[in-house]
């Protein structure tokens, strides 16, 4: 009976089918690796520049870079030493100093690790990145140099360790060569081209002495892109509490004037009240009734105030009624007598619901 199986050559072809994925993943893996690093170094490599480069421009921190006693070959940019040293030829390293008086970095010992730290000394394994960092004074054609333009040049490179996989830093593509403060620069000779004073730290254009450009009493308020100056009026102080503004005067002051007051609106007047003149002749123009009561009533006195009180109620006949002033007021009911007398004439107060009393109907 015969038995079924590979021959030597069927697991030699094999053998190598698989040596040669093998070796080829290898490679692949290696390949990928050696990506994963160089991506890696390019980007501590952009840390450092922007770093530094960020470090250099702060007004601040190159102040003290140049007061710095170790940095003696910025003795000509110190502000104790402007006009007394002149700047030509002035060149060198230096160590770089931030915005705090503390010294940052010493391009001569120190370097960087991979995680962007500052290590020393420079150029070995484990801190692998170094920087080259000089200035040059950049000074006019003519005269004598004593306020130049700083101009940097330096680059970054990697340590090539013989055991690590090799990373080839592009040493070209992290190079920088630039003027300090070339967007200042250019905000101080715009600042100076209008007369004002340029400051560095705040990066203000102060421009009190163009006030003398305006007119009097106006004040420089604004300058446009084409550096033409714009007058307006300074307008300083308040009205008081009690006026109120209303335009600005000649001079700049205010026009204040005093606040306008509505008079209160009038009462509104009362519902259910009737009103009505007072009669002639005097009193108030009213009269208290009698009270009521059986038999005849009394005589109905005139004057006084002009109104006559109808007749009570009760048997009997009413008796006369004499002429005041004003109106009587109708006469009570009753089962009694006659009817009472008129109302009499209203004399010179008018009829009887002129008079104020309190019935019109006259008998």
């Amino acid at each position: 009976m015969k038995q079924k199986g590979f021959t030597l050559i069927e697991i030699l072809a094999a053998t190598v089918i698989l040596l040669i994925s093998l070796a080829g993943g290898a490679t692949l893996f290696k390949s990928l690796y050696q990506a994963e690093k160089q991506l890696q170094a390019d980007r501590v490599a952009r840390s450092i520049s922007d770093s530094l480069i960020n470090t250099l421009n702060s007004g601040a921190a190159w102040k003290n870079t140049v007061e710095y006693s170790a940095n003696t070959n910025l003795a000509c940019l110190n502000s104790t030493n402007k006009g007394s040293i002149p700047c030509t030829g002035a060149q060198g390293g230096f160590v770089v100093v931030d915005a705090s008086g503390n010294p940052f970095f010493d391009p001569t010992i120190q370097g960087f690790t991979d995680a962007s730290q500052i290590c020393q000394p420079a150029n070995t394994s484990a801190c692998p990145y170094s920087v080259k960092l000089s200035w040059t004074a950049v000074c006019p054609s003519s005269g004598t140099c004593y306020n130049p333009q700083v101009r940097f040049v330096g680059g970054i490179s990697r340590f090539q360790s013989s055991t690590a996989i090799p990373i080839q830093l592009n040493e070209k593509r992290f190079a920088f060569d630039f003027i300090q403060m070339a967007e200042q620069n250019s905000l101080s000779i715009s600042c100076s081209s209008v007369g004002g004073n340029f400051d560095p730290i705040t990066r203000q254009c102060r421009l009190s002495g163009l006030n003398r450009m305006c007119p009097s009493p106006m004040v420089v308020k604004s300058i446009d892109s084409s550096m033409n100056i714009n007058c307006g009026l300074a307008v300083v102080g308040n009205c008081p509490g009690n006026q109120v503004m209303v335009g600005i005067n000649s001079d700049g002051s205010l026009d204040c004037r005093s606040k306008l007051v509505c008079p209160p609106p009038p009462p509104p007047p009362i519902v259910g009240v009737p009103t009505g003149g007072s009669g002639g002749g005097g009193g108030d123009g009213s009269s208290p009734p009698p009270p009521s009561g059986g038999g005849s009533s009394g005589p109905a006195i005139g004057g006084g105030d002009g109104s006559s009180p109808p007749p009570p109620s009760g048997g009997g006949s009413s008796g006369p009624s004499i002429s005041g002033g004003g109106s009587s007021p109708p006469p009570p009911s009753g089962d009694g007598g006659g009817d009472g007398g008129d109302g009499g004439d209203g004399g010179d107060g008018g009829d009887g619901c002129d008079g104020g009393g309190d019935g019109c109907d006259g008998g």
